[in-house]
């Protein structure tokens, strides 16, 4: 069943798929308690340019972190990992391919996991490529996802994710035929 909606930039449809990928979210409201157990949270996840604009557009991202409690990772983080790494995704095609390319990584600071607010920002010159969309995905939902993760484990295989924030993109073609981006921003 498909479900319509009109806003600002003209009309969204969702199906029964799509509302599930984004229901599928939920699972992810577990580790934002764990998170926020933790004491880390992201407060706030700004993109530039907004609106729509050019898929290949450079990108801007910055967020800011509120650190209530520093975290305890001894035991947790590998000897090979030498620090947090912020991780910026694009997840295309989230009701089918789940298709993730990464857009860009910066190393936390330790200093950016005392309490207080800390900042970063990331630059993506080149924009999201055309290659991180899925055949048959020209229009479709993605996600913008900005995680702060820590190696954990003896080969610092996995990653356990400190916090994390993730916006809803619409990716479609514009009337010059090239595709564009436009985040969803739920604040208004």
């Amino acid at each position: 069943q498909d479900r319509r909606r009109t806003c600002g930039r003209g009309e969204v449809r969702c199906t029964a798929r799509a509302m599930a990928a984004v229901a599928e979210g939920a699972e992810a409201a577990s580790s934002k308690r764990a998170r926020e157990a933790s004491g880390m949270e992201v407060t706030r996840f700004e993109i530039d340019p907004v609106g729509e604009c050019a898929l290949e557009a450079p990108l801007r991202v910055r967020a800011i972190l509120r650190v209530a409690t520093a975290p305890d990772l001894d035991g947790e983080v590998s000897a090979a990992a030498a620090a947090p790494m912020w991780r910026l995704r694009f997840v295309a095609d989230v009701a089918y391919a789940r298709q993730a390319t990464a857009l860009a990584e910066a190393p936390c600071a330790p200093s950016s996991l005392a309490p207080g607010e800390h900042a970063v920002e990331l630059l993506v010159p080149e924009g999201v490529p055309e290659a991180a969309l899925p055949r048959g995905a020209e229009e479709s939902l993605a996600v913008l996802e900005l995680t702060l993760e820590v190696a954990v484990g003896p080969t610092a295989a996995e990653r356990h994710e400190l916090a994390a924030a993730r916006l809803v993109v619409d990716v479609r073609r514009g009337r010059d035929g090239r595709l564009q981006r436009g985040v969803l921003d739920p604040s208004r």
